[in-house]
């Protein structure tokens, strides 16, 4: 499932605030974040599996993230490709967000359904493969799950009225990145009538609500918080978990610089 808040171009400090969940099954294999030694310089976690991401950001500021987008409607894709080498084949690629998406279009039904977001230093663009919808986003705060962009699914609207009411107008001390971590850990599910209306059973959408997810076998698996400052200076954080508890903190960062020409 997974869930994504980000603050893009909202604040005068910080252009880029990007929150976000991984939901996935707790046996499959991830890399922690990293440095990727690839041309262009990659970071991000991976995924050993597809060999692709979920989340991550070049040093030129290009950036870009993902969710699955859950439907009552069956899917059934043979030999789907990854969604997340289409994510890192955007980062690795030379298209700018609005040409990269024109241009893969028609890969988006080869894989299962998913959200994604594909942005820059300038340009920040949403697309969801079930729709096949593209969009480009305006400056402020946005919220991404499983279902369309911005929806009123009740966490999405929790993590806007959280990332809403902060004022932040300098660089995030090191308590106010715990506290925005705390926001992605909110356990508590949320009342069955806020619930979308998707084809699933309500026990279903209920158990499914929290932002923090656990369910046995499947739920969060990392937390991630990317900021850039409007020196381009970006702090990526990232907290690994096992069995629903805090396990690892990983923290890089980089200078943000311009493509060569």
């Amino acid at each position: 499932m997974s869930v994504i808040a980000l603050a893009w171009k909202h604040y005068a400090h910080y252009p880029l605030i990007l929150l976000s969940n991984r939901d996935e099954f707790r046996s499959r294999p991830t890399e922690k974040l990293m440095r990727w030694d690839t041309d262009p310089v990659i970071y991000a976690g991976r995924d050993p599996q597809s060999g692709g991401t979920w989340l991550g950001m070049t040093e030129t500021g290009k950036f870009a993230a993902l969710t699955d987008f859950h439907w009552h409607q069956a899917t059934d894709i043979p030999h789907a490709q990854s969604r997340g080498r289409l994510l890192l084949a955007y980062l690795l690629g030379d298209l700018d967000p609005a040409s990269f998406l024109s241009q893969t279009q028609s890969q988006r039904k080869k894989s299962l359904p998913f959200n994604l977001l594909v942005g820059d230093r300038e340009r920040l663009f949403y697309c969801c493969s079930v729709s096949n919808l593209e969009e480009e986003l305006s400056p402020g705060i946005h919220s991404l799950s499983d279902y369309f962009m911005d929806s009123a699914m009740p966490k999405c609207r929790y993590l806007k009225k959280n990332l809403e009411k902060r004022m932040i107008d300098d660089n995030l001390t090191a308590q106010e990145r715990v506290e925005l971590f705390e926001i992605l850990g909110r356990t508590l599910r949320f009342p069955q009538e806020e619930l979308p209306k998707r084809g699933y059973p309500p026990a279903v959408e209920h158990e499914r609500s929290p932002i923090f997810l656990d369910l046995g076998d499947y739920g969060t698996v990392s937390s991630s918080l990317l900021t850039v400052d409007n020196e381009g200076q970006v702090i990526f954080d990232e907290r690994s978990y096992q069995s629903g508890e805090a396990h690892t903190t990983h923290s890089l960062h980089f200078q943000l610089h311009s493509p060569e020409l």
